[in-house]
């Protein structure tokens, strides 16, 4: 097999040297490498590359915290079916044979981020990488970079895809090359909202009132708002129209809330009441927010 292997070499190359008497017959002239690499080559045949992605992803199974950056290393595997009987050759001859020039390249690959959004930073810490070029019996070589993914607290939190491509130019004999995957990852939900409505109101003994309180979602996610009674005396019987409501972000919605003061009641006193924010649907490990609303009831 091996005799055949070699054979098969020797064959190969006499059909090259046929093929760029140029390189074979000026082999001697120093000026050759200089001359070779000016010349266009129209291969006949030519050699892959393959490209694979390896990476831990497991940290984005949760969603990814907001201004804090998340480093993800990545392995950019490769390697080529370029046969190994080019290994017998003189260096200069097979580098003139496979490459087109004298000395052995590198290959280089180009890494970017597609579909990077404009609420995150997303990139490779090394978007240009070299390696050198494997024969088919070298297997697959490895080059190291990191993927940095770092989300601005205007992120949305709903599930976004990017994807991450290599590339790199062919060489000579050795043809380009592209990769591309997608990488799946959801913001984490930040809490907000903005309340507004009356600062102060008259409450006459055994009156009940009732007084509106504007609530805008200023979050980034659609959020289940729950009131609660806050530090309204139960004597005061304080009660909310609804028991929560569901907001979409930008969106404002009016809650209102009932009170009768006491028949001994005069004067002023100062109340809040609080509300809850959740994402929703709910999801129990999300961050949560409280938020209070200050007014004044008196009489007269």
């Amino acid at each position: 097999m091996f005799r055949k292997s070699i054979t098969g070499g020797i064959i190969l190359i006499f059909i090259m040297i046929s093929l760029n008497p140029i390189v074979f017959s000026n082999i001697a002239d120093k000026n050759i490498c200089n001359e070779i690499e000016k010349l266009p080559h129209p291969f006949l045949f030519s050699y892959n590359l393959y490209l694979d992605f390896q990476y831990d992803l497991s940290i984005l199974n949760d969603p990814v915290p907001l201004n804090q950056g998340i480093n993800i290393p990545v392995k950019v595997v490769y390697w080529t079916d370029i046969p190994d009987f080019y290994l017998f050759l003189p260096w200069i001859i097979k580098n003139l044979i496979l490459f087109g020039q004298c000395i052995s390249p590198m290959i280089v690959f180009n890494l970017e981020v597609k579909d990077k959004p404009d609420w995150a930073n997303i990139y490779f810490t090394s978007p240009r990488i070299l390696g050198d070029i494997p024969f088919d019996s070298d297997g697959k070589y490895e080059l190291a970079t990191n993927l940095i993914i770092f989300l601005y607290d205007t992120a949305p939190a709903e599930s976004y895809r990017i994807d991450i491509k290599a590339s790199s130019e062919g060489i000579g004999r050795l043809n380009d090359y592209t990769y591309q995957e997608s990488i799946e990852f959801t913001p984490e939900f930040r809490p907000g909202i903005e309340l507004s409505g009356f600062e102060s109101i008259i409450t006459p003994p055994l009156e009940e009132v009732e007084f509106p309180i504007h609530i805008k979602n200023t979050g980034n996610k659609i959020s289940r708002i729950t009131p609660q009674v806050g530090n309204i005396p139960l004597l005061w019987s304080p009660y909310f129209d609804t028991s929560s409501i569901e907001i979409t972000v930008g969106e404002a919605k009016t809650v209102w809330l009932s009170v009768t003061a006491p028949n001994d009641f005069s004067g002023a006193k100062i109340f809040y009441v609080n509300f809850l924010v959740e994402q929703y649907p709910y999801r129990p490990d999300s961050p949560t927010g409280n938020y209070k609303y200050y007014f004044q009831l008196h009489y007269p």
